[in-house]
Parts: structure tokens; C-alpha cells; sequence
């Protein structure tokens, strides 16, 4: 009891002491102010714990003093002996299967949650998974009808080049993506705080979430494709014209800085924030629209990215209908290596006691997780706004010259690892045997769909 106890402590000090720090920042009206502060926390609180992962990853390595040893010791004390049982990846995914249907049961809003690793592709000991995530929704703020979620993550710490998180994953909604759009407009639109700079001398220009807040309170809502269309359009103008302005004022601060110091630190801001303007560029916006000038798909191909050496992002592909969203993605970070290191113990230890029946701190920990999404689910204290459907009745080549022809771009759909289809697409016969042909002497021509 004694150990539960003192972790909970510990935890709860460790995250308020984050929380904290996080909020000081936004004390500070200056974006780059509060930009700095929070670079110098995070690098600080890297530092002191990267000595600690180092102390909890390798007992033979552990230095003989200081906090690594200290917060070793100290978690080792925590967590115990015991039976230190190897990880069994059958034996999690059963479990997980039980718990969530426990969980599930009344729930209004969520049918079922299929979470399970992949047996093939996870390794737990070496920092390496891959989980399958299949969400049901009965009903939800947006639609009346079911939605389905289907996710495929990848996951694993690369140590060959400095520690890092590196990521990849597929991600397929099918829902009314036009309801749930206009829901996510009219939330934001409401819960988003707006930042004052106040009587600063030299304000800066408004940043791109500013422009975002600024854009979504005049935006009416959400009706048709082409209105999401008009959103993501217009977040990567108002990105691209961020940084130019941006720039300019960042222009103005070196003509007037004192010192040559200063004046280096600015120049350097300067070409950082024109190489992300650059990189924009690289993004590729397509729509693609019906002889009636009416879009019926958006994609999204990102370039290669690096925001502000935090998030590495090598790809972003999208592609978006009225009835289905599909996202691939791929990047690494180094944010969070120490911690994640340094708690790795805890959460190997609670997966061991997990599968063999002791499911206490899990079940709580998902349980709150359910309770936080009811009222995302539920639409609680959200107003809409009705937005007007506008069609145009007008075939496109009568309006606009024809665009040259060019093939949709495809995002691979998430397939679960058991072979079948995702939830809602027809299954083939089983025991229908794929169609031969005959040699007839005469030329069989075969049309192939893209």
C-alpha cells in the first residue's frame, strides 16, 4: 500500500509541476516570449531526467551519485519485486478485450473498442509496438448514425542517432464528416481562448492560431465539402502569411537592435521562420470536383517538415469525402524520450500485474479517459450555427475552362491485422474462386478500375 501510495505522490507532484510550469508561460503577452520560456523549461526538466532514464534503463550503467541514481533508487523502491512475469502479448490483448467490454456496457454513446498489439511487430522490452484501434459510436454530437474509427500505429524509440520517438500510423473515419466538421467549428469557436497582447511597445503580428480563432469566428459553419474545402484552404494562406509578417517585423527589431549580439540572435529567427514559410510551399492542396464545379474530395500531401526541431514530420497524406476521412502519417520527436524512459519501469510493471488479472489501475486510468469524451461525444454546451448549403446548378465547363485530367490521389485505407475488410466494406465470397479465362483464340481485352 505503502508503494501505491508514494507513487501516486510522486505523480501527482511531478504533474503539477509541469502543469505549472506549462501555464507561466502564458502569463507573458509576447508569442516568442512565451515561446523561449517554454523551450528553457522543457530543455531544463530534459536534462535533469535524461540522467534518470540513463539510471533506469541500464542498472549497471546508473551513475553512482546524483538524481539519476537518486530517482533510480527511488523508483526501483516503488515498484518493488515480485514476479517480474515477461510480457505476454496474447495474454494483453485478452485482457483488453474483457476490460473494455465490462467497461462498455450502458454506454450510450460507444458501442465497442477493439485495442489490441500486434503480436508480430511489438516488443515492449525493446521499446518497439504497433496496435490495431477499432472504435464504434452508436450515435454522437455530429450524427445520429454509427461512426467507425479504425487505427494502425507504430511506435518505437530510436537510439542510432541520439533517442527519439519515431511514429507511423493509418487512421480511416467513416461518419458524416460534414456533420462532424461543422460540430468541430462550432466547438472551437467557443472553447478557444483568445490571447490579448495588450499595450505592448513593439507587438508582434498575430500568430497562425490567432488567425485561426480570428477565422472560425466569422466562419457561418459547415454545410457541404466545399465549405471544409475553403477551411483547409484557407489555414494554409493564413500559415504562408503568418510568416511573412512575421518576418517583417522581425526585420524592424534588427534595424533597431543595439547590439551586434542582438542583431545575430534576430538574423537567425529570420532564416528559421523563412525556411518554414519554404517548406509550406512544398504542401500539396488538391480538390477535386464533379462536372458541376462541386467538390467531392480534398487531399492533403505534406512535405518533409521540421517545426521548430520538436516534431520531425516526414509525411502527412489526406484524403477527405463527405463520408470518409483517411490519414497516413509518419515522424519522430525527441520530446518526452527521458520521461517516457525513466516511467518505463511503472508501466512495464503495471502491464505484467495487468495480464495476470490485477486490472485496478488500468481500468481506472481508461475509465476516465471514457468520461472526459462524453461531452465531446454528448455536444454539451456546444451552439451551431446553421450554415447555408450552396449548390451551384451550372455544369463546370460552362462556368470554368476544363482542367487538364488527372488521377485522385489514393491514401491506403487501415486493414486490420486478422486479414478482413474495414468495418462497413462488403466481403467477398470465401468460397468464390477468382474469374479465369478461357483460350478461345479470340483477344480478351479486361478493363481494370483505378
Amino acid at each position: 500500500m505503502f508503494r501505491y501510495t508514494t507513487f501516486a505522490t510522486l505523480g501527482i507532484v511531478l504533474f503539477a509541476g509541469i502543469a505549472h510550469s506549462q501555464d507561466r508561460p502564458r502569463l507573458l503577452k509576447d508569442p516568442e516570449q512565451r515561446k523561449e520560456r517554454r523551450e528553457k523549461i522543457f530543455k531544463k526538466l530534459d536534462g535533469v531526467l535524461g540522467k534518470a532514464a540513463e539510471a533506469g534503463e541500464d542498472a549497471d550503467k546508473a551513475p553512482a551519485e546524483g538524481p539519476g541514481k537518486k530517482l533510480n533508487n527511488l523508483f526501483q523502491g516503488i515498484l518493488g519485486g515480485g514476479d517480474q512475469t515477461p510480457i505476454d502479448i496474447g495474454k494483453l490483448n485478452k485482457a483488453f478485450g474483457g476490460l473494455f467490454d465490462s467497461m462498455l456496457e450502458g454506454n450510450a454513446q460507444i458501442e465497442s473498442i477493439r485495442f489490441q498489439f500486434d503480436p508480430k511487430e511489438s516488443n515492449l522490452e525493446k521499446d518497439r509496438l504497433r496496435v490495431n484501434i477499432n472504435v464504434v459510436l452508436r450515435k454522437s454530437a455530429w450524427s445520429k448514425d454509427p461512426s467507425r474509427i479504425a487505427a494502425d500505429l507504430g511506435f518505437y524509440v530510436d537510439r542510432s542517432t541520439g533517442m527519439k520517438f519515431v511514429l507511423d500510423g493509418r487512421v480511416n473515419i467513416q461518419t458524416d464528416v460534414i456533420g462532424l466538421a461543422d460540430y468541430l467549428v462550432a466547438r472551437a469557436k467557443q472553447k478557444a481562448p483568445t490571447d490579448e497582447l495588450g499595450d505592448l511597445e513593439n507587438p508582434p503580428p498575430p500568430d497562425v492560431r490567432q488567425r485561426i480563432e480570428a477565422k472560425l469566428r466569422d466562419t457561418l459553419g459547415v454545410a457541404t465539402l466545399d465549405d471544409v474545402a475553403d477551411l483547409v484552404a484557407a489555414v494554409g494562406s493564413m500559415q504562408i502569411q503568418a510568416a511573412n509578417d512575421k518576418i517583417e517585423w522581425l526585420k524592424r527589431n534588427y534595424v533597431a537592435a543595439e547590439t551586434q549580439q542582438d542583431k545575430d540572435k534576430i538574423a537567425g529567427e529570420i532564416f528559421s521562420t523563412r525556411r518554414q514559410r519554404d517548406l509550406i510551399f512544398a504542401n500539396r492542396l488538391r480538390i477535386i470536383r464533379d462536372e458541376s464545379g462541386q467538390a467531392n474530395m480534398v487531399t492533403l500531401q505534406s512535405a518533409p517538415a521540421d517545426s521548430a526541431g520538436l516534431v520531425q514530420i516526414e509525411k502527412i497524406d489526406a484524403a477527405i469525402t463527405d463520408s470518409e476521412v483517411n490519414v497516413q502519417f509518419a515522424g519522430s520527436t525527441s520530446q518526452g524520450v527521458p520521461i517516457y524512459t525513466l516511467v518505463k519501469p511503472f508501466i512495464m510493471r503495471t502491464l505484467q500485474r495487468f495480464q495476470a488479472g490485477e486490472d485496478g489501475p488500468i481500468r481506472t486510468f481508461l475509465k476516465q479517459g471514457i468520461e472526459i469524451s462524453r461531452p465531446f461525444l454528448d455536444g454539451e454546451g456546444v451552439e451551431r450555427e446553421p450554415a447555408p448549403e450552396i449548390r451551384n446548378n451550372e455544369k463546370l465547363e460552362d462556368v470554368l475552362p476544363a482542367p487538364n485530367p488527372e488521377p485522385a490521389p489514393t491514401v491506403p485505407r487501415v486493414v486490420p491485422k486478422n486479414g478482413s475488410k474495414p468495418a462497413g466494406e462488403k466481403q467477398p465470397p470465401a468460397n468464390k474462386k477468382p474469374a479465369t479465362k478461357k483460350a478461345t483464340g479470340k483477344k480478351v481485352t479486361t478493363q481494370r478500375s483505378t
